[in-house]
């Protein structure tokens, strides 16, 4: 793991792309929280030993809590999850801390937020409660909205190897250790830990703790930076009422002159007023994800305005910028950030864009030195498809392919997720995974469905259904649901663009350029596949007897799959290595329970996972597994748990290989 850091900080230190440099910045930072994952065990041996020490040094807090904040992002966008962070204004730049203590029990809250929660949002709150002994008593708080905790379980949750509920360990996983870790540090702080909670509304979590007072250069030198920012006139455009509040108080501690907005539609007239009274604001920050009318809608009238050709536009998002390439091309702006936004990173930006006047330029990805990577069908709109898939690996590669070949794309991680969303977007198709959690797909088609009738929505929106099932029957089941039709998982792209321009593009319409072109298999679209396999050939690789001797991959299959692109092939075994010792516990845990349904669910998510990897031994093995579950097959099933880990444990072993040998 040292070696791993050590490497990546010497990457850093070399001339990168924006966008190379911020990834290699994750690397780094979720190596440090790895390595903290791993410093745990050693800390509660420490802890039981009473041998573990606090350092206090001189450290801004902001950048400590907005650190930790960028780790978790992801993942809470994945969920569907607003993350925001609010720091009062009032709390002290720099204080005397143990920096890296606080960002481990941060993060593990945060992390503990995320997971319980299924949708709404997790906010962290930083407050000064003033002075105590010659201290400054520091409160963070993290509130979430998810499942709850019952009352009578309230302090035993602090305690080792205990959760909230029986059941959350075999849904949600984890050890039970996160929250006695957190305990301990934060008294070893000199402070105290608390929860209040309401079962089904959502949980808060508080830690106080005290801090010295840092040096006063330290103070001085955040003052004359400070001074250097201009007195300017901003325009903050978020439908979440926390963002709106946390950003406001950012610019008034900056001493700009700051309004809020919670809608697109509201900003032509805001905008219009102050221009007539001789106050025109020079710059908007605007969020991406708003219902009605989105941020590039927003920007694109902001464009139109001819009194605002020199108001600069920051956009800020929880998604990354890469999900956003088609529609960043088409719009002017000055900045893409991701959210939650620390105070640092928006300050250095604004001071950035305003150094370089008002001239806006058109946003354009960083060049990855990979032509055939950045080259995108040009079309005047770019088709927007809503992603409906719960598996990770899966997700990732979706995402990875349509957006390189110039499709918007929208992910929703459940049934319940894409219902949701398409209340409140604008797509072309829904691509339907149809075993999903909370609702299936082929639920989330008929409530899609009879949503669009009840209001009267004219244009046919074609749902497309991924299915691991191509029995006789199965297409008459996606049909009656009201799906068009369906594609057999492992995606084919080749097959998955086939029914797209099937359904969705007429002929001689601007967007069947990409669906065309993709299909054609043009140099733009390195990832698609030439020819379908064969009957027998799929056959072949999902029913063939489990050999210890067999290959772990079909190489040929799984190059050919991603059209040799080596970069998507080392995403989607990171994004393995992630998913899989989850899936390994919860098929475990669901066997030892004697719940079948679940096994069943478990294995069939292992063999979608695996099936997109081309691994072929343990695709069979999971298909195996899950059909002597659905059946009522216990021993075979809990005979199969540990070759089920030999076998992960074997396929990302030969990815690692596969990837060696092409460095």
């Amino acid at each position: 793991m040292n070696g791993i850091l050590g490497l990546t900080e010497l990457m850093l230190q070399t001339d990168l792309t924006q966008e190379q440099r911020r990834n290699m910045e994750l690397v780094s930072s979720s190596g440090d929280a790895l390595m903290t994952v791993l410093n745990d065990i050693l800390d509660f041996s420490k802890i039981e030993a009473n041998m573990l020490t606090i350092s206090p040094t001189e450290c801004e807090l902001r950048d400590v809590v907005g650190d930790a904040m960028k780790l978790l992002a992801f993942r809470a966008e994945q969920r569907g999850l607003e993350l925001t962070c609010r720091i009062l204004p009032t709390v002290p730049r720099v204080l005397l801390a143990d920096a890296g203590r606080i960002r481990q029990v941060l993060v593990n809250l945060v992390g503990n937020a995320i997971k319980f929660t299924h949708e709404g949002e997790v906010a962290v709150t930083v407050a000064d409660m003033g002075q105590h002994d010659g201290q400054t008593e520091i409160l963070l708080s993290v509130r979430d909205t998810g499942i709850g905790i019952p009352a009578d379980r309230l302090q035993q949750v602090f305690q080792p190897f205990v959760q909230a509920d029986g059941s959350t360990t075999r849904h949600y996983g984890g050890t039970g250790l996160g929250l006695t870790i957190c305990t301990r540090l934060v008294e070893l702080m000199g402070g105290r830990i608390w929860v209040e909670s309401i079962l089904g509304v959502g949980s808060t979590f508080y830690f106080q703790i005290p801090c010295g007072t840092a040096a006063p250069h330290k103070a001085a030198d955040e003052d004359r930076q400070l001074a250097l920012v201009p007195k300017l006139r901003v325009l903050v455009v978020d439908d979440n009422p926390t963002n709106r509040l946390i950003l406001t108080e950012m610019l008034t501690a900056w001493r700009m002159d700051s309004t809020a907005v919670s809608h697109g539609n509201e900003v032509p007239g805001v905008m219009q007023r102050a221009h007539e009274a001789g106050r025109p604001y020079n710059l908007v920050l605007l969020d991406v994800h708003m219902p009605e009318v989105d941020g590039f809608a927003v920007a694109h009238m902001i464009s139109k305005m001819s009194f605002a050709q020199e108001t600069i536009v920051i956009m800020l998002s929880s998604s990354d910028a890469a999900h956003h390439r088609v529609s960043l091309e088409r719009v002017r702006i000055a900045a893409y950030l991701t959210k939650p936004v620390k105070q640092s990173e928006l300050l250095e930006t604004m001071l950035g864009v305003m150094e370089t006047g008002t001239e806006i330029s058109t946003y354009r990805a960083p060049d990855s030195g990979n032509k055939s990577e950045i080259t995108l069908p040009r079309q005047s709109n770019p088709m927007r498809i809503l992603v409906a898939e719960d598996n990770f690996v899966n997700q990732q590669l979706m995402l990875r392919v349509l957006t390189r070949d110039g499709f918007e794309v929208i992910l929703a991680s459940d049934g319940s997720q894409a219902v949701k969303k398409l209340a409140n977007e604008s797509v072309d198709a829904v691509l339907m995974d149809c075993q999903m959690p909370v609702i299936d797909g082929y639920e989330a088609t008929r409530m899609i469905r009879a949503a669009r009738r009840r209001s009267r929505a004219g244009q046919p929106l074609p749902i497309i259904a991924l299915t691991a099932n191509a029995m006789a029957g199965d297409r008459e089941k996606c049909i009656a649901a009201g799906m068009n039709d369906f594609v057999t998982k492992p995606i084919l792209f080749e097959q998955l663009y086939s029914m797209l321009r099937k359904y969705i593009v007429p002929a001689n319409s601007p967007g069947s350029t990409a669906l065309t072109n993709a299909v054609a298999g043009n140099e733009s679209s390195p990832t698609l596949l030439s020819t379908p396999p064969s009957p027998a050939q799929a056959s072949d690789r999902t029913t063939s007897n489990i050999d210890e001797t067999s290959p772990v991959i079909n190489t040929p299959e799984l190059m050919h799959r991603v059209g040799g692109d080596m970069q998507l092939i080392e995403i989607l075994t990171d994004a393995y290595r992630e998913d899989a010792p989850q899936h390994v516990a919860a098929f475990r845990n669901a066997v030892e329970s004697g719940d079948l349904a679940a096994a069943k669910r478990v294995a069939h998510t292992i063999k979608g996972s695996a099936g997109n990897l081309a691994g072929i031994r343990l695709c069979n093995l999971a298909k195996e597994l899950e059909q002597a579950a659905a059946v009522g097959q216990l021993d075979v099933a809990q005979a199969g748990t540990a070759r089920l880990e030999q076998e992960i444990n074997a396929l990302l072993d030969e990815l690692q290989g596969l990837l060696s040998s092409n460095v």
